[in-house]
């Protein structure tokens, strides 16, 4: 059965009233449209456009099926591939996502060798790993970087921002990585290379974790209240549609809610003990339990090993697939919209934070006692 074209120009018209709703963060009304411009001219990225709807209204069981249709019409397209591999992380589907997920990034910089390919031997090679993705994609995927060097036998050399090369350069488990030292290298990576290298699942990130960023002591601070980092908006300046950030309403209702029975810490630039990574390190560190949106914050906090809560709204990147866990972080657990937005979450936080506290102070009167 060939695709329907039954008005090309009609459908293009459409959908870009479509995008216009969409990106006004009308996204109900951007999904009735892109629907009717389908009926008009099925093609890829029209199908791909209903899939990244449904994705932000947070039903996902859609969004795979018009994900699937989008790459199976043109899987040559990368935008069809990345939208459908990315869906298959959220269903956990991982082996088969990563045959599709594949952001595409050009050449670090000259002298940086060729760009690895599946199947390359890296046997006794200078390898230079790049970031890849914002801040907090850099600290999911760090862990890995001296495993380049341990399971494929060759030297690893990382260039992060400058700013992320203080917290790099004094990990104990980075000992083994050059950080930006200048050499000459046989083959570059960028970190979103890494599923495809180690052919990541589920059971196997969760099975060989452990913390990967040391903490850092807060000089003078001696922690004698229950303490809780807090981290609701994240960085989407550059963003036309911002899904990540609690609204300022909601994120109050929650701050109000919590905040007469802790101690509570603000992880943000506001804040004046925040200058660096090492200061948000320093912070968290004080903290019993870390409350943050999907920002770098969060990934940092769960890095390190700490209690993690990640506060999500109905969209959220595939890799917090749908549960209320992720295998990326053991000590993280996942609260979502599951379709009525940052209200249901932020109530659902609050029922949890009752029940956290009661046992941490439980806990507490066991060790005075002891």
């Amino acid at each position: 059965m060939q695709p329907i074209n039954i008005n090309r120009p009609k459908a293009a018209e459409i959908t870009l009233h479509a995008q216009e709703k969409y990106f006004a963060g009308e996204v109900e009304a951007a999904l009735k449209l892109y629907v009717e411009a389908w009926s008009l001219c099925q093609d890829a990225i029209g199908a791909m456009n209903i899939a990244i709807a449904f994705e932000h209204l947070g039903d996902f069981e859609n969004a795979l099926e018009w994900s699937e249709r989008a790459y199976q019409m043109r899987p040559e397209d990368w935008r069809t591939r990345t939208c459908y591999g990315g869906n298959l992380i959220r269903e956990g589907r991982w082996e088969e996502a990563w045959q599709h997920w594949f952001p595409v990034i050009e050449k670090p910089f000259d002298g940086a060798g060729v760009e690895w390919k599946p199947g390359m031997d890296l046997t006794g090679k200078e390898v230079l790993v790049v970031p890849a993705g914002g801040y907090g994609d850099v600290f999911m995927l760090a862990r890995y970087i001296p495993e380049v060097a341990k399971r494929f036998n060759c030297n690893v050399s990382f260039a992060p921002t400058e700013d992320m090369v203080p917290v790099f350069i004094t990990q104990p488990s980075m000992a083994n990585v050059n950080i930006r030292e200048h050499r000459t290298w046989g083959v570059w990576m960028h970190l979103f290379h890494f599923p495809q290298l180690f052919q990541f699942t589920p059971e196997m990130v969760a099975a060989d974790w452990k913390p990967y960023i040391e903490p850092v002591s807060l000089e003078g601070w001696e922690q004698d209240d229950i303490r809780v980092g807090i981290k609701l908006g994240a960085g989407e300046k550059g963003d036309l549609f911002k899904f990540r950030s609690v609204p300022g309403i909601i994120g109050e209702e929650l701050i109000s809610g919590i905040e007469k029975r802790v101690t509570l810490v603000a992880l943000t630039q506001s804040n004046p003990l925040v200058n660096n990574w090492l200061d948000t390190i320093a912070l968290i560190s004080s903290c019993d339990l870390i409350l943050s949106v999907d920002t770098a914050t969060l990934h940092l906090a769960a890095a390190m090993g700490k209690e993690t809560w990640a506060i999500l709204g109905d969209f959220n990147d595939p890799k917090y697939g749908k549960g209320d866990t992720m295998p990326w972080y053991p000590t993280m657990r996942v609260f979502r919209g599951k379709g009525s937005g940052y209200k249901h979450t932020v109530d659902q936080v609050l029922e949890a934070m009752g029940v956290w506290l009661l046992n941490s102070r439980r806990q507490s009167c066991r060790v005075a006692t002891m």
